[in-house]
């Protein structure tokens, strides 16, 4: 009979395409003789979890712990890792898997209190641009002590080699993406109102700013055009911000602000065309994600869109922060139909034969295995 490995994931929080990924690919791995736990931080500095993923972890049985890995001050982190050292010691744990630098570092922390052996594996998603160079500095040393490092995209896997990480202990292995079923062809011709989707975080990484001129310069040509932004507010200045330009510059005809939407299939499938103007990208899950419906899609050419988004080919790449230039290639879609169609069906071809799940769990089991088994060995 073959042995059942039990694995502590740590995360900072449950929420995001992060935490549906990390939900996803445990729900891939059960199966394949992995038993797991998860640590988040529950609540901290203002942020929490997304209930809808926990309710998700305790349909599947997986058991959930609240542990601060997120906040870094010294007073929190100390108390965390206390926290986290009398955890593992009281259970069996074969295996850490960490999402993030923070947790990456508690745990190689209690690693060496301990004297254990089990081995760690980071999970990288993003960085948010914005954040201080130290915290990238911090984060680096913490994932190269751990055993293998996994990047989501290979243009982050890139980035985090320049800042000095592992190359030996690192390599990219993309996250999934379930296919639905939609019609062969969309509809073709312009319906009365030509819907525009985006999807993400209210926050500056997301620049909506640019989306919000970008479409108001397209909407005065072609008023019969809607924008649906879904996504919870992720910074509440920003978010304040925006909403006073909007209105001080009349940005809100046509737009609708949704909030956070827990199932957006039927906003992708209502859609003409979706947008992300975001300056920074783990993968880009909710670009992928509209290109499984064969949605034309407008993006950036950034840190994770560049691991498939090609111009003219399954995508428009629109240079980030370029409003105006945006706007015309809104029209450029708006009209060209055949051009949109194109694109739709090239992305959803893509999306199926470079992001299946069987793919990515088969390649976490064999990075999975390799470092049970060699630790068996030892």
């Amino acid at each position: 009979m073959s042995r059942t490995w039990r694995v502590l994931v740590i995360t900072p929080f449950l929420w995001s395409g992060a935490g549906k990924a990390i939900i996803r690919l445990m729900r891939e791995m059960k199966p394949k003789g992995f038993d797991f736990e998860l640590i988040s931080s529950g609540k901290s500095r203002g942020q929490s979890d997304w209930p809808e993923y926990v309710r998700t972890l305790r349909e599947m049985k997986i058991p959930y712990h609240k542990i601060d890995l997120f906040d870094r001050t010294p007073e929190v982190l100390w108390k965390s890792i206390n926290t986290l050292t009398d955890f593992i010691r009281s259970r069996k744990v074969d295996m850490v898997h960490v999402h993030a630098g923070v947790p990456a570092f508690a745990a190689t922390v209690v690693r060496d209190r301990l004297g254990a052996k089990f081995p760690i594996v980071a999970t990288f998603h993003s960085w948010n641009p914005a954040r201080p160079s130290w915290m990238n500095h911090a984060d680096i040393w913490a994932l190269n002590r751990c055993d293998c490092i996994i990047a989501d995209s290979s243009s982050y896997q890139m980035m985090l080699l320049e800042w000095g990480l592992n190359a030996q202990n690192s390599l990219t292995i993309r996250l999934g993406i379930d296919m639905p079923e939609v019609s062969s062809m969309r509809k073709s011709g312009k319906r009365r109102i030509f819907q525009i989707l985006s999807v993400g975080r209210i926050e500056p990484r997301k620049d909506q700013m640019t989306l919000l001129r970008g479409f108001s310069l397209f909407r005065k040509r072609f008023p019969q055009t809607r924008l649906l932004l879904a996504g919870p507010i992720g910074d509440e200045d920003y978010g304040r911000m925006l909403q006073i330009k909007a209105e001080q510059y009349g940005w809100l005809r046509g737009v609708r602000f949704l909030g956070k939407v827990g199932n957006l299939d039927a906003l992708y499938r209502k859609s003409d065309l979706f947008i992300s103007t975001s300056r920074d990208e783990g993968l880009g899950l909710a670009v992928l994600e509209a290109m499984s419906y064969g949605l034309p899609v407008l993006c950036t050419p950034v840190a994770g869109h560049n691991d498939f988004a090609e111009d003219g080919n399954n995508a428009r790449l629109v240079s980030t922060g370029n409003f105006a230039l945006l706007a015309r290639a809104i029209q450029e879609l708006y009209h060209d139909t055949e051009m949109s169609a194109r694109l739709g069906g090239n992305a959803r071809r893509m999306v199926a034969d470079r992001f299946s799940w069987a793919r990515t769990s088969n390649m976490y089991e064999k990075v999975f295995r390799s470092l049970l088994n060699a630790q068996g060995e030892e």
